[in-house]
Formats: structure tokens, sequence, C-alpha cells
């Protein structure tokens, strides 16, 4: 089976654990429209992977138009989401659903790699 490894801030990564960010924001989606699953990988302080969710649907529209229909659920300042897509044409919100919190985090290692993506990578799980 096939995942899609996210690097997330551990302030985002946060909120999606509280469930006050029920959306995250992409400048480019994934191409498999197969791959719903996503390993969520802690940027930063952890640097390993924490937790996982389902994509349950990808909104998409103009920055201005993501915006307004996430911005109580995106976990960011207006000013920091147009900031994120300055120059962009269009912006993605992956709708976040079955959250799973891991008890003890999984290194990259695990997966046979041996650093995070830049924006994201598909990952084969057993």
């Amino acid at each position: 089976m096939k995942k899609l490894l996210l690097p997330i801030r551990p302030q985002y990564v946060k909120q999606i654990f509280e469930g006050t960010k029920t959306v995250e924001y992409r400048t480019r989606v994934r191409k498999d429209i197969n791959v719903n699953q996503v390993l969520i990988y802690q940027s930063k302080d952890v640097r390993m992977i924490v937790g996982e969710f389902h994509i349950d649907g990808i909104l998409q529209g103009t920055p201005e138009q993501v915006w307004y229909a996430t911005k109580n659920v995106g976990g960011i300042s207006e000013e920091s989401f147009f900031k994120y897509f300055k120059n962009k044409q269009t912006a993605y919100a992956y709708q976040i659903s079955d959250l799973t919190v891991y008890d003890k985090p999984i290194s990259l290692e695990d997966f046979g790699l041996h650093k995070a993506p830049m924006s994201y990578q598909y990952v084969d799980v057993d």
C-alpha cells in the first residue's frame, strides 16, 4: 500500500492533533489520486513520523477562494496564508479525517528513507 509522506511544521502538527486544524494547505497536490492516506512527518524538533490521517477530500481554488472556505479550520493567520500562496494561482487544502496519533514516533529510516521530502513523497507501506 502506498501512503503520502508530508512534512508538517510542529505548530501545525499540534493543531491537527488537538483537532483545531482540520485542513492541511499545500501549493502542490498529490498526483496519484488513489493515495488517500497521509503519514505526518513532524519537521524541525522531532524529525519523525508522528501520526497519519485520511484525505477526506481536497479543496481547490484560488488562494482567496480556499482561504474563505477554510479560514476557521486552517490554523493559520490570513497574513501567513497569503504569504505561503504568494504568486500561486491555485491553492489546495487536504481535508483531514480519521486521524491516528502514534504512541511512538517512527523514523524515516524505518521506511528506507534518509531525508524528508520538501513537498511530499510516496512511501510503500506493508
